[in-house]
C-alpha cells in the first residue's frame, strides 16, 4: 500500500521540506491505513473541499464525517486516532515554550489537555529556570480540593524535579470558571505551601471547555 512515505508526496518532502506537503497528503496518510492509497487520496480531498481544511477534518463532529465520507465507523475511528497523535504532537511543541510569559502558549495547552483527559481535577505545573514545563502532578480528582498532606508531599517532588515555579490548575468539565470562596482559599494554601519550598507561585488557572480564567489577571494572586 502507498502512503505518505512513498510516490510524489514522498519527492516533495524529500526536496523541499514538510512545508511542501499538502493538507490532503497529510489526511489521505491517516485515511490509507483503512481505505488503501487510491481510495484515500479521494476521500481525504471530499473531506478537505466539505469542511474546508484538514484540520477542520479533524475538530469535525464525528456524525457529520460519518455522513461524508463513507465506511463511517472505521473512518470516524481512523480520524479521531489522527486527532488524538496530532494533538499529543502539538502538546510537545508547546511544552518546549515559555508557558509563564506566554498566556497564550499555556491556554492552549490546557486546552490540549483537557481535550485528552476530560475530567475534572487539579494539578501543578512544575516550570524550571527556563518557564517551561517540567512535570505535571495531579493532586486532586473531583471537584473537591487537595488535602493539605497531599499538596506538602507534591510540593516535595516539585522540588526533586528542580522546579522554581508553580501554577495551579483546575480543570472542569461543566460549570462556571469564575473563582469561589474555596477557590481563592485553595490559592492562598499553594501560594503558602511554595513559598515554604522556595518556589514562585505564578498563577492559578481554572479551565472548562472553551473557556478559562487566570486568577492572576484579576487581581487575585
Amino acid at each position: 500500500m502507498k502512503t505518505l512515505a512513498s510516490g510524489a508526496a514522498n519527492g516533495r518532502f524529500a526536496f523541499a521540506g514538510p512545508t511542501a506537503i499538502a493538507e490532503s497528503d497529510v489526511l489521505s496518510f491517516v485515511l490509507g491505513t483503512i481505505l488503501g492509497a487510491q481510495r484515500a487520496a479521494r476521500t481525504a480531498s471530499l473531506l478537505i473541499r466539505k469542511f474546508g481544511s484538514c484540520a477542520a477534518v479533524f475538530a469535525a463532529d464525528p456524525a457529520r464525517l460519518a455522513c461524508a465520507g463513507g465506511a463511517a465507523t472505521r473512518l470516524v475511528a481512523t480520524i479521531a486516532h489522527g486527532r488524538k497523535i496530532a494533538r499529543w504532537r502539538l502538546r510537545e511543541m508547546l511544552v518546549a515554550k515559555d508557558i509563564v510569559g506566554s498566556p497564550d502558549t499555556l491556554g492552549e495547552l490546557l486546552a490540549i489537555d483537557l481535550a485528552c483527559h476530560p475530567r475534572d481535577s487539579v494539578r501543578l505545573i512544575c516550570v524550571g529556570e527556563d518557564n517551561r514545563m517540567i512535570c505535571d502532578l495531579v493532586i486532586g480528582e473531583g471537584r473537591d480540593g487537595p488535602l493539605p498532606h497531599t499538596i506538602e508531599r507534591t510540593m516535595r517532588v516539585a522540588v526533586t524535579r528542580r522546579s522554581t515555579a508553580l501554577i495551579l490548575v483546575q480543570t472542569r468539565l461543566t460549570g462556571d470558571v469564575l473563582p469561589s470562596a474555596a477557590d481563592t482559599s485553595l490559592t492562598e494554601t499553594v501560594r503558602d505551601y511554595a513559598a515554604l519550598f522556595g518556589m514562585v507561585f505564578h498563577d492559578h488557572v481554572i479551565v472548562a471547555p472553551g473557556q478559562g480564567i487566570s486568577l492572576r489577571a484579576i487581581g487575585l494572586v
